[in-house]
């Protein structure tokens, strides 16, 4: 008794890109990166509303 293969159509389509390991590591580093200067820029524009106050 066989089962049934089952294919989807996005698999296909090739929607995720491809990457090595060194284009995944940069890729986190710069999302991190990016996250940090997020969140100090929330921290600072906090602390800058609680000193006019």
């Amino acid at each position: 008794m066989q089962g049934a293969l089952v294919t989807f159509p996005s698999y296909k389509r090739r929607e995720v890109a491809g990457m090595d390991t060194y284009e995944a590591v940069s890729l986190i580093i710069m999302f991190s990166m990016y996250l940090i200067s997020l969140l100090s820029l929330i921290i600072a524009i906090i602390k800058l509303y609680e000193r006019k106050k």
